[in-house]
Parts: C-alpha cells; structure tokens; sequence
C-alpha cells in the first residue's frame, strides 16, 4: 500500500542536491544567496549548511501561525514562498553553520535551488534522477490533495474528544520537507540505497557529520539528508495522521520499515519509534536504535 512518508522525503530532495553537486550544477560550499534572494543572512549561509540542517533557520512547520492556517483549511494549497514566510519572519537562531538544529524550512530551499538550476519541476527531477534510476516504481512525489496513488487514510486523535479521525493530507503544505508517498517494499530498497554515499565522497570529504545535538541519546549524526542512530542510517517522520520509519544498518545490512496510518504514542514515544527500537534490540543487539534520537 502506497502511503505518505512525511519527513522521509527529505532524504530523497538531498539525494538530488547531491546528484546536481556532482553535475557540477549546484556549489555545495556557494551561498543560498546565489541561488534564492530574499533568505535571511543568506549571503552567509551555504547550500550545504541547508543540506546538513545547519542553517539557523526557523522551521516553519513547527510555527503557530502555519499550525493554525492549515488547521483552518486542510485543503489550502499552499506555494514554496508561502512555507518560507512562516519561517522569514523569525530570526535565525543561530549563526548559520555554527552548530545543527532540524528545520524543513532548510529542506524547502533545497528545493527551489534545484528547480532554479534545472529549470524543472522538483516533482519531475526527484522523479527523474532518484526514483527511475533506482526502480522505485512505487515511490512518488505528490503534486495534488487527491494522489491517485494514495490508498490508506491517516487518523488522528481528537484533541476534544480523544476520538480517533480521519485527517486531510495535503501535500503543498510540506512540499519538498514531505510530499512523498511510498510502499514498505520501496522504502526497503530507499534504505539501503540512502545509507550509501560512496559516489559523493569526491564533494563530501570537506564536510564532517554534524552532531545531532540537543537530543537526549549519544552517538546521533546527521548526515546530507539522514540520521545516522546508533549505528542504524534514515529518517523517522510524524506527520499527522501518519508515521514512517525507513533505516538501515550497513555493517549487520539489516533493515527496519514501519509504516502506521494512525498517531500513537507508547509511553510518550511515538509508536514507530519505540517498535523501531525494539526490532533493533531483537535483530541487531550491538546496534540498538534508540527512540528518541530524531526530533
């Protein structure tokens, strides 16, 4: 079944940007402002301070005004500038590349850089030069409130009645940082692929990881796109109405896949996350993933 991946998508708009730095089309060390005006503190802010959440850039899924304007109408289809809005009126909260903090906003960015330097669609690129290369015929990047390809409904709780319903999935109103829709078998195959960035280490070797900090577990990285968790590299997402985990373990080639269309917790975890970890413990006992090293 063909759901929506939230946050993983970020993954797969990174892999792009790494596809272009490697064409020579994109400057990982340029700054955003070659590419988008109007960024804040743009002129020092680097693409690949986007791609390695080190930007200072506020995220703009997590403001109060974008919670309420989508709440309001689920089915506002909402444009690029519109995402960054929410985020250009804060100030950054830090001194661009100084240290990591994950914002969508950073994901957004990449996406208009992409479709600057291609002149297409990022739909169309993401589809083009990640999803047919690699045969993830299942995978797509979703352009409408009514995917075709879309076959669960997501629930979530009712913050009135506790109530379980169905949520309005919209896929303009995360665009770049989480348009995408997949089935478990894809994923399966996205994990490995995405774990392996030896076709980048030519433009990558100038730039470390960078220290997930702020999380409460120890040996967290991030990585051009992915959390690197004890040992285990992907994304986890918690979307309303959905959550979504894809992760592999390159030493032991294990892989982890959930895929829930309903909001859970398991003792203030969420639900993925806490089978995630449990599956890690019972398949890969020196690797465990642990619960809470992704925001």
């Amino acid at each position: 079944m063909n759901m929506p991946i939230g946050q993983l998508s970020t993954a797969f708009t990174v892999r792009a940007v790494l596809d272009l730095a490697k064409a020579d089309k994109i400057q990982l060390s340029a700054p955003v402002s070659r590419y988008v005006s109007g960024v804040p503190d743009g002129e020092h802010m680097t693409v690949a301070d986007l791609a390695q959440m080190r930007s200072g850039l506020v995220d703009f899924s997590k403001q109060a005004a974008y919670l309420d304007a989508i709440q309001k109408n689920p089915e506002a289809r909402l444009l690029p500038d519109q995402l960054l809005h929410y985020s250009f009126t804060h100030p950054l909260l830090f001194k661009p590349g100084s240290r990591f903090d994950y914002s969508s906003t950073n994901t957004i960015l990449l996406g208009l850089i992409i479709e600057k330097v291609t002149g297409k669609p990022l739909s169309r690129v993401i589809t083009e030069q990640v999803l047919q290369p690699n045969r993830l015929n299942s995978t797509t990047f979703s352009t409408s409130f009514a995917d075709p390809f879309l076959q669960v409904r997501g629930y979530a709780r009712n913050s009135t009645t506790q109530n379980l319903q169905p949520v309005a999935w919209n896929p303009s109103q995360f665009w770049a940082a989480g348009a995408m829709t997949a089935t478990a078998s894809d994923l399966r195959d996205w994990a490995r692929i995405n774990a392996n960035l030896t076709e980048y280490n030519h433009i990558l070797a100038a730039y470390p990881q960078s220290p997930a900090s702020g999380q409460t577990t120890t040996s967290v990285e991030y990585r051009w796109g992915s959390f690197v968790n004890h040992g285990w590299v992907g994304n986890a997402s918690y979307q309303a109405g959905f959550e979504s985990i894809a992760i592999y373990a390159p030493k032991t080639k294990d892989t982890i896949v959930i895929l829930l269309n309903s909001e859970a917790l398991d003792k203030g975890v969420p639900l993925a996350a806490s089978l995630a970890q449990r599956l890690s413990r019972f398949i890969s006992p020196h690797a465990i993933y642990q619960s809470d090293g992704q925001p």
